[in-house]
């Protein structure tokens, strides 16, 4: 069974967004390894990496660089 873990809320979020800014890498990992992309922006064009320097969630960032995420998506 499939799930649409690259879904976005109204703002564009999605789940990989929002674990990045709550800073809970565990639930970072399971979803890019579920298929969730790391470079999807939000509407306003913030990057997951954005979200987790922004709050400081310095585990998200490092998985994030391990796994060649990008601040912007070109």
């Amino acid at each position: 069974m499939k799930f649409p873990v690259n879904e976005q809320k109204k703002n564009g979020i999605t789940a990989l967004g929002i674990a990045c800014f709550k800073g809970n890498a565990e639930i970072l990992e399971i979803l890019h390894k579920a298929g969730a992309i790391l470079n999807s922006p939000t509407k306003k064009g913030i990057s997951p990496l954005a979200l987790a320097i922004k709050s400081k969630n310095f585990d998200c960032v490092k998985y994030l660089l391990d796994n060649k995420a990008e601040i912007m998506k070109s």
